[in-house]
């Protein structure tokens, strides 16, 4: 009877670091009233009034996307019960851009002197996130053969052929963390000053060898 090969398991980590390319703004525009139509209609104005000012800056319409809508009924809580206050409609956008400061700080300055009052947040990512994904994973691998190599090193014997490779359903991160800007600023000269950092994403895999004599 034969005997079964022997094997080597051994994970590999993938860390790259990419310059950001690209700004995501997420706006968001809640509107609230009594009567639903007026909560709908006063969200239609901002949203227009948001578009104005972005064309201002010489910003397509099409480049503003819609990530999420909803409307909700907005209550207060008094004396163990519930009071209804209104509607609240919601707007959740969203605006990618290629980062360069003095652009995305035009942006910033209309969004937030815009009277659609919207919310503003910031997110930096690299245009080619599918070119970061491969390097990424390309790391894990050659981490993982170094790894199993040293191994194998160690114990007196060699890699052969690749048993198996497994990697599960991750998500590799390509974005940097949200800056909150919160609430719509009054100043109309608000100015973009930080530097967006290096974004660090990584993965895993997992690759079963044959060891050889």
């Amino acid at each position: 009877m034969k005997a079964a090969p022997s094997l080597i398991r051994v994970q590999g980590k993938g860390l790259v670091s990419s310059n950001p390319d690209t700004v995501i703004l997420t706006l968001d525009i809640e509107s609230e009233h009594k009567q639903y139509a007026k909560a709908m209609e006063d969200a239609a104005t901002r949203l227009e009034l948001l578009r104005q000012a972005l064309a201002d800056v010489g910003l397509e319409a099409e480049m503003l996307k819609t990530n999420a809508f909803g409307v909700s009924v907005a209550q207060d809580y008094r004396e163990g019960r519930h009071i209804f206050r209104g509607y609240t409609a919601r707007h959740g956008l969203s605006l990618e851009l290629p980062y360069d400061r003095a652009k995305v700080g035009r942006v910033f300055e209309a969004v937030t002197g815009s009277k659609a009052k919207a919310g503003l947040s910031l997110t930096f990512t690299v245009a080619d996130r599918e070119a970061v994904k491969r390097r990424v994973l390309e790391a894990a691998v050659r981490n993982a053969r170094e790894r199993a190599e040293v191994i194998a090193q160690a114990a007196g014997r060699k890699l052969g052929r690749i048993h198996a490779i497994e990697h599960g359903d991750t998500v590799i991160n390509v974005r940097s963390q949200n800056l909150f800007c919160g609430t719509p600023v009054e100043s109309r000269t608000a100015l973009m000053t930080f530097a967006p950092a290096e974004i660090v994403s990584e993965d895993t895999v997992l690759i079963t060898w044959d060891l050889e004599d």
